[in-house]
């Protein structure tokens, strides 16, 4: 099948500056990029200048929370250290609750879990292929407020199909996506996005036109997924936004969003819908310098990669506190290079995630974290 033009147009600006790809909020005149060396005190800062007065006290504590666990977890044991990351995600989800009003700090005192382990997996610890987590609803029946469906519903993710297997929660996570695939023998579904980019056409008079998204994916990612470029094309076009266009540069495979016309009023608006519908399907890898964007394609319902993270830490904080003596058996199996990949790359990852969301901003890591 004969591919269409690519569009014609140029990086897309407004108010005389050219639109840097993320998947935050518009801030024309900004970078919207933080160069901090550290995040819990630019967290800090943060809480103090934007949140109101009511909230910004818990917060700060939940903040405060989240760092010493996270502290701690970094110089503990690995049979020791999930449970202490659990604890930090969760005061740090309880932060981001109540630093953006997503709840109120009363309901937040008196939060739950919102995860638990299915009776089922009393015999299977030691086999993440038949593991699984269950999700409650995000209110139980003494209206307790619950903290993974919660984080859920901010983050804008649908609550995974129940019961959530773990193999799924690790195979939604572009961090340890290489190691997932090789130790489990799965095919690949995250692609990198080369050149991710907005694009306009405007008319003579620049007051209006047409705006859209561009990236291309890496031929090498095609080919590790084993597909064919039809089934591969079939894939993205099937599950995301993006419709395949004649190549721009080289052979990596290009592919395109609708275009969108926009007044200079409504610019704003219409690149917000572009980020919404890309949200779902396009995911960050927060390095110490830069973001790296992947193109998912697979499975629907998606879940945002902070809730998958904070899912299965969970699961291993809960075999550390109460199956400690299996936790050494799981890690001795083919899934211990994806467990320690794990713990070693996506605390990091979450932290991050988390405070991007807080802040609105995309800020990369440093080596401390």
């Amino acid at each position: 099948m004969k591919l269409k033009a690519h569009k014609v147009g140029q990086d897309a600006w407004a108010k005389g500056v050219t639109i840097r790809f993320s998947l935050r909020p518009a801030r024309f005149g900004a970078t919207g990029h933080v160069p901090a060396r550290e995040p819990w005190s630019y967290l800090r800062y943060w809480i103090r200048a934007n949140s109101h007065h009511s909230t910004r006290v818990a917060a700060g504590v939940f903040l405060d929370q989240s760092e010493s666990f996270a502290k701690a977890a970094q110089s503990a044991s690995i049979d020791t250290a999930p449970l202490l990351w659990y604890y930090s995600f969760l005061n740090l989800a309880k932060c981001y609750l109540a630093a953006s009003n997503k709840e109120s700090i009363a309901d937040l005192g008196n939060a739950r879990h919102g995860i638990g382990e299915p009776g089922g997996n009393a015999g299977g610890y030691l086999k993440l292929s038949k593991q699984k987590v269950s999700v409650w609803s995000k209110r139980d029946t003494k209206n307790n407020l619950q903290i993974f469906p919660a984080l859920c519903d901010a983050l804008n993710t649908p609550l995974p199909v129940q019961p959530v297997s773990i193999k799924e929660l690790l195979g939604r996570i572009v961090s340890i996506h290489q190691a997932y695939c090789t130790a489990l023998a799965q095919t690949p579904r995250f692609f990198r996005c080369v050149r991710p980019s907005f694009r306009n056409a405007r008319e003579p008079n620049g007051k209006s036109g047409d705006l859209w998204c561009r990236v291309s994916a890496e031929v090498s990612d095609r080919y590790a997924s084993r597909l064919s470029y039809n089934n591969f094309r079939n894939l993205i076009e099937s599950s995301t936004p993006f419709r395949a266009c004649t190549p721009i540069r080289g052979r990596n495979h290009t592919f395109e969003t609708k275009a969108y016309g926009f007044s200079n009023k409504t610019f704003e608006k219409k690149l917000s819908e572009i980020k919404e519908k890309l949200a779902p399907c396009v995911h960050p890898l927060i390095l110490p310098t830069e973001y790296r964007y992947y193109l998912y394609a697979g499975e629907v319902p998606r879940i945002h990669q902070a809730a998958a993270i904070y899912a299965f830490m969970f699961y291993l904080g809960s075999i550390v506190r109460y199956q400690p003596h299996r936790f050494d058996k799981l890690i001795q199996k083919k899934e211990q290079w994806v467990v320690a990949e794990f713990l070693k790359v996506c605390p990091k990852q979450f932290v991050m995630l988390m405070a991007n969301e807080i802040t609105a901003t995309d800020m990369a890591y440093v080596e401390g974290l």
